[in-house]
């Protein structure tokens, strides 16, 4: 009879060294980057980083966050954004501009500017315009914002909603020295702007951005249950996976239920009506 000891016992270290590697040897940058970080009550992931809690590797250049005081905020374009939330199934965040905090009436006015590079509009963007420096118009007197810190300007500004954008001509022709500042909204707040309360609310809530961070790449790591990130050393992305990295996907890895792909975004529908403590 022929033995088969040695077979049978490098079978069974085959299979321990598997056994030993699923449970104890996943790869480090996978363990650390599949981890969310909170800054206040704001839940983040890939691509932000803020190179204290979450490192360079598990995000993306460009996407480094600051959390100062609760509220996680990115800077672009001289602007300071405070990011009100992340999506968990696509690449979108809703953002709120820091000099429209407070009030409605910054030192320094502005549009808001975003960098193109990094990030874009979404179909769910609407544009208000305020104007500045103008002396009373009747067509706008319940409209109006009083702003007296400032020396930049004196007057009263005035609440314009997009479909009153025609109008701008005549406010320019009354009043020579406005200043016209756009900053959006989502639009399903859009028709509940009525006064400065309601549109400093409606700036509370923020407008959503989508991110550009090699999204395809992205969604296909995640869907080979791969966590995305960034090589540092080869300054590319990178599919971290339970046994190493790899360039795009993992090896073996079967389709997890979450991926976005920019592609596949869709126009978001009106959530369900929110109220003031709720926009805090």
């Amino acid at each position: 009879m022929e033995l088969c000891f040695p077979s049978t016992i490098f079978f069974m270290l085959f299979l321990f060294l598997q056994l030993h590697n699923s449970a104890y040897g996943n790869d480090e940058k996978y363990e650390q980057c599949k981890k969310s970080f909170q800054c206040g009550n704001v839940t983040l992931s890939y691509p932000f980083y803020d190179e204290e809690s979450r490192p360079l590797y598990c995000g993306y250049p460009g996407f480094k966050i600051i959390c100062r005081n609760g509220m996680p905020e990115i800077s672009m374009s001289a602007h300071i954004y405070y990011i009100r939330r992340q999506d968990a199934t696509s690449p979108t965040i809703f953002v709120a501009m820091q000099s429209y905090w407070q009030d409605l009436c910054p030192l320094m006015l502005s549009n808001t500017s975003i960098n193109l590079s990094l990030y874009r509009y979404t179909a769910i963007d609407e544009n208000i315009t305020i104007v500045y420096n103008c002396p009373t118009v009747s067509s706008f007197a319940g409209n109006q914002i009083y702003c007296n810190k400032s020396t930049y300007y004196s007057y009263v500004g005035y609440i314009m909603t997009q479909d009153s954008d025609s109008s701008a001509k005549s406010i320019n022709e009354t009043c020579p020295h406005s200043n016209l500042v756009s900053v959006p909204v989502v639009h399903f707040l859009h028709g509940t702007i009525t006064d400065a309360g309601s549109l400093l609310d409606a700036f509370h809530y923020g407008f959503e951005l989508e991110w550009i961070a090699e999204n395809e790449l992205c969604d296909g790591c995640r869907r080979s249950r791969g966590v995305c990130g960034y090589d540092t050393n080869q300054t590319k992305s990178v599919c971290y996976c339970t046994d190493r990295p790899y360039d795009s996907k993992c090896s073996a890895g079967a389709h997890a239920p979450i991926s976005f792909s920019s592609n596949k975004l869709q126009p978001h529908s009106a959530p369900a009506p929110i109220s003031s403590a709720q926009l805090l």
